[in-house]
């Protein structure tokens, strides 16, 4: 996560096990004082491309990610998709535990027997532009599946595990606000109802407003 003590003291312990001529990329981590969390979506999509090159076809890449927060989440999920990595699983469970992540590289849908991952023509053929009308379909999907409100952070994942699916994660200079904005756009759709009654929507419990007519709120 984005850490500035933790990037520095990183960039000093590579200098002293690679040597000085290996640490010369790592100067800039030195001069920056900043991290967000779209510097850190580009950080690990400059992992993930160099670790899709290597990865064979059917090998799983499971990832867990600790401390999750929205930002980190839509950091890993973008990072991965850009990538040429698809998601495969998705595994959530209280809001201190991590969210555990399977992935596998990406196959060309000319040649799926091929070990080379999507070229970049594939990928904008993938590609779907983002729309709030769909997120918000996408929304009373996942919370009719679960059957039961969600709170935000598991809400959050959920949608851009499905966004990544249909390849609507699109990279861009402020992707991740675009992301947030978006959802938090479909989310005040009069069809979803917030139990918490948060000023923000991040730190609420999401549901189906239709459920309250239904009598499936009472006792939650």
């Amino acid at each position: 996560r984005p850490n500035q003590a933790f990037w520095t003291l990183s960039a000093l312990w590579s200098g002293w096990l690679w040597g000085h001529a290996a640490v010369g990329p790592f100067k800039s981590v030195l001069r920056r004082r900043r991290y967000d969390w779209q510097w850190h979506a580009v950080a690990l999509k400059a992992l993930f491309v160099n670790l899709v090159d290597i990865l064979g076809p059917d090998v799983p890449f499971f990832g867990i990610l600790a401390e999750p927060e929205t930002s980190f989440i839509s950091a890993a999920f973008l990072a991965a998709q850009t990538a040429g990595l698809e998601i495969k699983g998705l595994a959530m469970r209280s809001e201190s535990e991590p969210f555990q992540i399977l992935w596998k590289k990406a196959i060309s849908g000319q040649n799926s027997a091929s070990k080379s991952g999507p070229t970049s023509e594939d990928r904008k053929k993938k590609t779907l532009s983002l729309d709030v009308n769909y997120t918000g379909k996408l929304i009373r999907d996942i919370l009719e599946k679960n059957t039961q409100p969600m709170i935000y952070l598991h809400l959050h994942g959920s949608i851009l595990a499905a966004l990544a699916k249909k390849g609507m994660l699109q990279w861009s200079d402020d992707s991740l606000s675009v992301l947030e904005k978006n959802i938090h756009a479909a989310l005040a759709f009069p069809e979803f109802v917030d139990l918490e009654g948060r000023t923000s929507p991040e730190t609420g419990r999401w549901a189906l407003k239709k459920w309250d007519h239904q009598g499936t709120l009472k006792g939650l």
